[in-house]
């Protein structure tokens, strides 16, 4: 005769194995779930950064060269010596009308 308890038993344990094994995979496929949208956000911030890198370098190659600053920088301080050289013409210029002016208040009464 077959011992129904002993069988109960075995039939609890298979049954408990049988729930920790569905329990471990819901487990794991909750997991990788997770695992997949944090995967794919990141994906998408790679995307993200990649076209803003691509529009850094697209600015980077058409941003002026170290040549084309020296070039720039050379023809300032020209434009800034013209300027002091005129600066000096238009005070020389000045003392001239203002004397003429002096000149034509003093002997305009006469």
């Amino acid at each position: 005769m077959a011992d129904y308890r002993m069988l109960g038993f075995w039939w609890d344990v298979a049954q408990a194995g049988g729930l920790a094994v569905v329990a471990a995979y819901t487990w794991l496929a909750n997991r990788s779930k997770a695992n997949r949208a944090a995967i794919d956000r990141v994906d998408g911030r790679v995307g993200e950064m990649a076209g803003r890198l691509e529009r850094l370098e697209q600015r980077a190659d058409t941003a002026p060269t170290h040549s084309d600053l020296s070039v720039l920088h050379e023809r300032i301080t020209e434009l800034s010596g013209a300027v002091r050289e005129l600066t000096g013409v238009m005070q020389q210029l000045r003392r001239a009308v203002d004397r003429v002016e002096t000149y034509l208040l003093e002997k305009g009464g006469e």
